[in-house]
């Protein structure tokens, strides 16, 4: 056992491992990512100590800011509507948050060698993610069909039955924020001679292609969270620290602003339905934001507590439109934005904790210690990040926030890479 802790290259096998088997486990189990994750942390901070390496930390104000989050989590427990599911809430997201932290970490402090082994396995795993997605849509979705449930096919897609491809979302996640460091490493010329040869080829190709599958996948929240960030990166490249300050304030106006005017606004799904036509989803989303942005100003300064959203009152209540159709339930697990869900469960101090952790990982990004394109690749990653946080999942989902700190770590791995560190 020690002879194979202390073996060369063993941490790069295992990160490597979990790079190329996230996005596979996205598409057969997205919540296997977490369990990933857990024991891969577990492992790399073992196998770190038991070979004496020196360790490079998390940083002290993310440290601060991520502790300040729980602590104040687990605090809300004493208000909550539901003090059990409160209290094992702020378990889980210290344990997520922690362990997703020590891959970071784990990550970091690879060596060159294991470095660049973890990229070979980053590339063969998203390659493979490609293909899967691929295979999966032009043959109809005979391996969910296999393996989940034969009613819902791709046929019933096609023909109006299914709004989209939703079985494909989590791994559609994945490949979104991995597109990210994978275009470092194309622009950094990290993945061989082919790649080297035709790096920035590459690199528009892979954002065209996520970009495409996402449109197929009709994930539309997705796929404005990469043209965001896209759109963001470009912004960077060309007015980088105009871009920033922009960025800050906007978080800032919007997290503190975004339940107030849903809240004063009578009837939002109608008003934004008169100048575009929305699906069925969208109105079922907005109207979902509008309740919960009437319940936070019930409670505004302290929240309902911790998990909060599934005990909410009324969330289950049934919503119709006008015209008198049905929509869905008000709030049915959580309010699928990041900045609703902290206002609603964590209340203030909450919102200001997710502002100043947005910041600093905005001023971070376009440290002028970068060249501009990582700034630029750092900041689209950050922004795609915030799109989908902000449009589709619940805050405190474990499989979602440990692909944001995988999808982190494999940034700062391509990140600390030298040019050419294939030869």
């Amino acid at each position: 056992m020690i002879r194979w802790i202390q073996s060369p290259l063993i941490l790069g096998y295992l990160v490597g491992f979990i790079a190329f088997f996230a996005p596979i486990l996205g598409f057969i189990a997205s919540k296997g990512l977490a369990p990933l994750v857990i024991v891969g942390s577990m492992c790399g901070i073992l196998i770190l100590w038991a070979q004496s390496r020196p360790i490079k930390w998390l940083n002290s104000s993310t440290i601060l800011i991520l502790l300040c989050f729980c602590l104040w989590a687990l605090l809300s427990s004493l208000w909550s509507i539901d003090f059990v599911a409160s209290s094992i809430g702020s378990a889980r997201l210290f344990g997520n948050l922690l362990a997703g932290g020590l891959l970071f970490v784990t990550i970091k402090n690879l060596t060159r060698e294991e470095k660049k082994l973890v990229l070979k396995f980053f590339i063969s795993g998203f390659l493979l993610a490609i293909c899967i997605v691929g295979f999966e849509i032009s043959l109809g979705g005979p391996i969910f069909i296999a393996l989940k449930d034969p009613v819902f096919s791709i046929e019933r897609v096609w023909t109006g039955e299914l709004s989209g491809i939703y079985w494909l979302n989590p791994i559609m996640v994945i490949l979104s924020l991995f597109i990210w460091p994978m275009a470092l490493g194309m622009y950094k010329k990290l993945f061989g001679s082919l790649f080297d040869k035709y790096s920035i080829l590459f690199l528009v190709s892979g954002f065209v292609i996520v970009f495409i599958l996402l449109i197929i996948v009709s994930f539309a929240s997705a796929t404005l969270s990469l043209l965001f960030g896209i759109f963001g990166a470009i912004l960077i490249l060309i007015f980088r620290r105009w871009t920033t300050v922009i960025a800050s304030l906007s978080v800032v106006i919007i997290s503190f602003s975004i339940p107030f005017g849903f809240s004063m606004i009578e009837a939002p799904m109608s008003q934004i339905n008169s100048l575009a036509s929305l699906p069925g989803s969208a109105k079922h989303r907005i109207a979902i934001w509008k309740f919960t942005s009437d319940k936070v100003l019930e409670e505004p300064f302290l929240g309902w507590g911790m998990n909060a959203s599934k005990s909410m009152p009324g969330g289950k209540d049934f919503l119709f439109t006008k015209d008198g159709k049905h929509i869905g339930k008000a709030l049915p697990l959580h309010p699928h934005n990041a900045i609703l869900q902290t206002w609603l469960e964590l209340g203030f101090p909450g919102v200001m904790l997710f502002v100043c952790l947005s910041i600093f990982i905005i001023m971070t990004s376009s440290n002028s210690h970068r060249s501009k394109f990582e700034s630029a690749i750092i900041f689209g990653q950050f922004i795609t990040i915030l799109g989908i946080a902000n449009l589709s999942f619940g805050m405190w989902q474990a499989w979602w926030i440990a692909t944001i700190w995988l999808s982190a770590g494999l940034m700062a791995l391509v990140i600390e890479m030298d040019e050419r560190a294939d030869t």
